[in-house]
């Protein structure tokens, strides 16, 4: 089922390469899970490199939910950061009261370690 899943993430936007490993269906579950309570958001800690984003990004496919991820650049600052959650709060409205989606923010370390 999370290989459908998978193929089909793969076929409709940027294709992944992932294995799924028991531990990884184990956590795609868990972090799907979480997505479908109502408020619900997750910290995913670990290594660099274990797959953190990967899972959460196929989770939240899984659930027909949108990610929406914050991209640094060498002038980011605090004013382009608040940019960015006033536009993704604005389509966060849009998407809501038009087709009642559900909007997932990706925030990378390197990210908060910029701001």
């Amino acid at each position: 089922m999370l290989a459908d899943a998978l193929e089909a993430y793969n076929e409709e936007l940027t294709a992944m390469d992932l294995v799924l490993f028991n531990d990884a269906m184990e956590h795609v579950c868990r972090i799907n899970r979480i997505l479908q309570v109502p408020m619900g958001s997750a910290l995913l800690v670990g290594v660099g490199g274990s797959g953190k984003q990967s899972l959460a990004r196929l989770a939240a496919f899984i659930s027909g939910h949108e990610v929406v991820q914050i991209t640094i650049s060498r002038t980011y600052g605090v004013a382009e950061f608040k940019a960015d959650l006033v536009s993704m709060y604005m389509k966060v409205c849009l998407c809501y009261s038009l087709i009642s989606t559900h909007i997932r923010l990706v925030l990378k370390e390197s990210v908060l370690y910029s701001c």
